[in-house]
């Protein structure tokens, strides 16, 4: 079941800078982008900087992920397990292997 985050004021505070400023930065910058929205939310929200990067990186994640046709399902997924429903049915990719991916495409960013 796709299950969205919850608007609430910090979230949408989050969305709305990410929206504003996501052209400034291209895909390389992510971090870069998250960071700035996380320093937003502390000084416009009085977040705690846990909390700040913790929603501005939800918030990135919904943002960029709003057209994707496929989503994590979290009736299925576990701590070790991750099932996405697509459009191509059902597909589990246990957590060695998403680290193996993630390893490989940071080594090629490089």
């Amino acid at each position: 079941m796709h299950k969205p985050m919850s608007p609430n004021p910090l979230y949408t505070l989050a969305i709305d800078f990410l929206q504003r400023h996501q052209d400034e930065h291209l895909t390389p910058h992510r971090d870069r982008l998250v960071t700035r929205c996380a320093y937003h939310l502390i000084d416009h929200a009085k977040a705690s900087l846990d909390e700040a990067r913790d929603v501005a990186r939800q918030a990135f994640g919904e943002l960029t992920s709003r057209s994707c046709q496929s989503y994590i399902n979290l009736d299925l997924t576990t701590s070790y397990a991750l099932f996405i429903n697509g459009p191509n049915g059902k597909q589990c990719y246990p957590l060695p292997e998403l680290l193996r991916v993630i390893r490989q495409a940071e080594a090629g960013a490089l």
